[in-house]
């Protein structure tokens, strides 16, 4: 009895704590429950059913896309994510630049320091939110699956409970027929931080659908995230060294972000079917598409709120109503149709690439409110735009796509984006291993300033900007690779007029002279016996560097040992790596519109961040272990490359991917 009683009391107390979170995490867990539970009953019903056909459909076959712009799909190479080779860089924002600058924690805004890397032309609804732009699950990077078999992917790295820091990515997926499959996915990062109040919670849930026919085919896409940030204002300039505890300036101030988006795309071609002979008993069917028809439909929402209960800190110069707490909040939402009409590859003559046409309309909403202003402020915007296409994508040496796009009504009239890629590569003879490659771009933008760079109104911060103009960017770069030598080099040109920061007032500013930005990156791994080093080199240079605080010089350095633990059973590596950059300016950052500007308070860089590693496979398992920043207190007592925002100190994380089917 007494058993019974502390059961019930046990779930009891689960129940209290599950009441306690959001409704997502419920959905989530309700829905992963049924999942495995339909899961676990049909393999009962199936148990002794099939046996013969079941064998024939193992190995595992995963098959994984994303669809470009033309509303194709785009083969996306899962090796990039399942290698054991620097497996141990879990955070995403070090996975995609070789510098950053952010507030110390996993999961805080950030800005990178290699300037082709930043989001500059991207035309972002709300600026602000392209200091998260790692973090959001975006229609764009959404990944379709055709699997013979339920697959599932959980990926989970955490730090001891001191500094309470996770990152959990669990995608599953299975088909319901050859033609039919669904898959969700849940992202939950978060951290402590080494700050008081400085406590990051990322959520994220994406499920989608995907049917592929002979002629007809349709994706479906859903798309939530929040993300909550403790703001703290930074740490006063002073440090308890005995302690090494921080007094930081803000104790009651965050920011909420939600960011979703839910849509469809379908395609109805017409084409034609052929027949090959493969034996006297068997044909197959070979469909050819000649004509597409596409109709794509979007719903974003964003929103943005801002709350701060202290109103005494330093870290503002203003507050233009003393009311007991600040609340801004910003909210935008927008629909989008667009209709396209797609010639396939080869159907006008020969290798001819294949074109396409689309137009489409968006209706977009942008609504702020500030604690100060007696009246909301709302605004409907309407924009008609034109695209047009050429692309070349099954050639086996060529690659070739050019998108352009152009407003031809509302308050966009004018505005213009162009991309263009030629890539080709060079085979080994008699072979399908690549030798080489060599891709060229071109992008060119002309893009109006967005709502919130001409127009903000908050407590600490209002401006006004009617009188900028539009921006026009001109990026042109090359990449030469050798994949079976490991090298890569890449290099890219930045001319950009009317370029919009924000300045040492935290406010956007245009700058009425034209900015170059040149860069050059290289990377190259070695592999000696068993010793494996892997290097990532960048140089970048500009005319403005006031204004964008870039390190001429970033460097990557790893070195391991790799062998096998256990005979062709535990692969180990055992290592160490280290990020360095020359000297720069430092940032700032203002939490009440989380944006950093170039406050060039002093001088930064010249740090070396050393880390030490242990890779490890045993079979389809990938696990690491970590321990960041060895040479924390050696030199200095704190680095901070945002003012007053030190990074983080001595910790240890651990990780783990688990693929498994059926």
């Amino acid at each position: 009895m007494a058993d019974t009683v502390r059961k019930l009391l046990k779930m009891k107390s689960i129940f209290s704590h599950i009441n306690k979170c959001n409704w997502l995490i419920k959905f989530a867990t309700a829905l992963l429950l049924i999942v495995w539970s339909a899961g676990d009953v049909s393999a009962q019903k199936n148990k002794n059913k099939d046996k013969e056909k079941a064998k024939k459909d193992y190995p595992l076959k995963v098959s994984m896309w994303t669809l470009g712009k033309d509303c194709s799909p785009e083969e996306y190479d899962m090796a990039q994510d399942t290698s054991l080779h620097l497996f141990q860089i879990y955070d995403k924002n070090d996975k995609k630049s070789l510098s950053i600058t952010n507030l110390g924690n996993l999961g805080s805004p950030y800005i990178s320091n290699i300037f082709d890397d930043r989001p500059i032309n991207k035309w972002n609804s709300i600026v602000f939110f392209n200091y998260l732009d790692d973090f959001w699950n975006v229609p764009e990077n959404t990944k379709y699956y055709q699997v013979n078999h339920p697959y599932t992917w959980l990926y989970y790295a955490t730090a001891p409970k001191a500094r309470n820091c996770q990152i959990v990515d669990f995608t599953h997926t299975q088909n319901v027929n050859s033609r039919l499959n669904w898959a969700f996915n849940i992202k939950l990062d978060g951290s402590k931080g080494r700050l008081s109040s400085q406590q990051t919670r990322l959520v994220s849930f994406s499920p989608n659908i995907s049917y592929r026919g002979k002629h007809f085919s349709l994706y479906t896409y859903y798309k939530f995230n929040k993300f909550q940030i403790q703001e703290n204002g930074g740490i006063i300039d002073s440090m308890d060294i005995t302690n090494r505890r921080f007094n930081t300036k803000m104790e009651k101030s965050d920011n909420l972000w939600g960011y979703r988006h839910w849509g469809l795309v379908s395609e109805y071609s017409i084409g034609s079917t052929d027949f090959k002979i493969i034996n006297d008993t068997t044909r197959q069917e070979i469909y050819t598409p000649r004509i597409a028809f596409n109709y794509v439909f979007d719903f974003e929402k964003e929103f943005r709120a801002y709350t701060d209960k202290d109103m005494d800190s330093t870290v503002y110069s203003q507050f233009l109503k003393r009311t007991p707490t600040t609340f801004d909040s910003i909210y935008f939402h927008r629909f989008t149709n667009k209709f396209q009409l797609k010639i396939c590859e080869g159907q006008l003559r020969g290798l001819s690439p294949g074109l396409r046409g689309a137009i489409g309309v968006e209706h977009e909403k942008y609504h702020s409110l500030g604690n100060y202003i007696e009246n909301t402020s709302s605004v409907i915007k309407e924009n008609t735009f034109f695209e047009a296409g050429v692309f070349k994508n099954k050639s086996r040496n060529l690659f070739l796509g050019a998108d352009y796009k152009q407003y031809i009504y509302g308050s966009r009239l004018g505005d213009m984006e162009f991309n263009a890629k030629l890539g080709f590569k060079i085979f080994k003879q008699h072979s399908d291993t690549v030798n080489g490659y060599l891709n060229a771009n071109c992008d060119i933008y002309n893009l109006s300033p967005t709502y919130f760079e001409k127009y903000y109104f908050g407590n600490n911060y209002k401006w006004n900007n009617k009188k900028f103009e539009r921006s026009q960017t001109i990026r042109v770069g090359g990449e030469f690779g050798i994949p079976r030598l490991h090298f890569k080099v890449s290099a890219a040109s930045h001319v950009i007029r009317n370029y919009i920061y924000f300045n040492k007032e935290a406010v956007p500013a245009q700058l009425d002279t034209v900015l170059t930005v040149q860069t050059l990156s290289v990377s190259k791994d070695f592999f000696l016996w068993k010793f494996g080093f892997a290097n990532k080199f960048t140089w970048q240079k500009t005319n403005q560097n006031d204004i964008l605080n870039l390190p001429q010089f970033s460097l990557y350095h790893s070195t391991y040992i790799e062998f096998y633990l256990v005979p062709k059973v535990l692969l180990t590596q055992i290592g160490g790596e280290v990020r360095i950059t020359s000297a720069y300016k430092s940032y700032g950052y203002s939490p009440a519109t989380s944006v950093f500007y170039p406050s060039g308070r002093y001088n930064v860089g010249k740090y070396p961040v050393f880390n030490a590693f242990c890779n490890i496979k045993i079979r389809g398992v990938l696990m690491f272990f970590k321990w960041e920043h060895l040479n924390d207190g050696v030199y200095q007592d704190f680095y901070a490359p945002t003012d007053c925002y030190p990074i983080t100190d001595l910790h240890f994380m651990f990780g783990i991917l688990w693929r498994f089917g059926d």
